[in-house]
C-alpha cells in the first residue's frame, strides 16, 4: 500500500458512479479542464467530516468559476448493489437539489481504491484536489482544521493560475 505522500502527484483512479441528478460520472475525467476536490466517505457517520471540506472549497472558490467539487459516497456488498434505487432516493431527499450533481455514488469493490489511494480508516473521509489533468496535488482526511481549508484553497488558486 503506497505511503500517504505517494499519492500526491499521482493521476486520480478512475472511479464510474451515478451523481444524484441521475446522470453517469467517470472521475476524473468529468472534472477535466477544472480544478477539483473529491472527497471520498465509506460510512454516513462520515458526512460531517465530508462537509468540513466541501463547505468551504465551495464558498471559497466554486462561485469563480473552473472549480468544482464532488462528494463520492463508496457503498460496498450485494446490499448496497440491491438497493442502490432505495439508497440514492433517500440521498437525494436529503442532500439540497443544487448538489444533486456533484454527489456521485459508487457501487462496487473499492479494495482497489483503498490501494492506490492509501485509504487506510474507512471511518473517516479522504479529500484529494485534483489539477486540471486529474492529478492529485494535494491530500487531506478526516475533519479539516482552519490551518488545513487555507492550505487547500491556497493549492486551489494556484493550480487554477497555471
Amino acid at each position: 500500500m503506497p505511503e500517504t505522500e505517494d499519492v500526491v502527484g499521482e493521476r486520480f483512479p478512475q472511479i464510474r458512479g451515478h451523481a444524484l441528478d441521475q446522470r453517469d460520472v467517470t472521475l476524473p475525467d468529468d472534472a477535466q479542464g477544472m480544478v477539483a476536490l473529491i472527497v471520498l466517505a465509506f460510512e454516513r457517520q462520515a458526512q460531517s467530516m465530508v462537509d468540513s471540506w466541501i463547505g468551504p472549497f465551495e464558498r471559497h472558490l466554486c462561485g469563480a468559476g473552473r472549480y468544482t467539487y464532488f462528494e463520492v459516497p463508496m457503498i460496498t456488498g450485494l446490499w448496497g448493489r440491491m438497493f442502490s434505487r432505495f439508497i440514492d432516493d433517500g440521498m437525494r431527499a436529503g442532500v439540497p437539489e443544487k448538489r444533486h450533481h456533484n454527489v456521485v455514488t459508487y457501487y462496487g469493490n473499492f479494495e482497489v481504491y483503498s490501494s492506490l489511494l492509501a485509504l487506510e480508516d474507512r471511518g473517516i473521509c479522504y479529500a484529494f484536489l485534483l489539477d486540471k489533468s486529474g492529478f492529485i496535488r494535494w491530500r487531506g482526511n478526516g475533519y479539516s482544521s482552519p490551518e488545513e481549508v487555507e492550505e487547500l484553497v491556497t493549492m486551489a488558486r494556484m493550480l487554477h493560475e497555471r
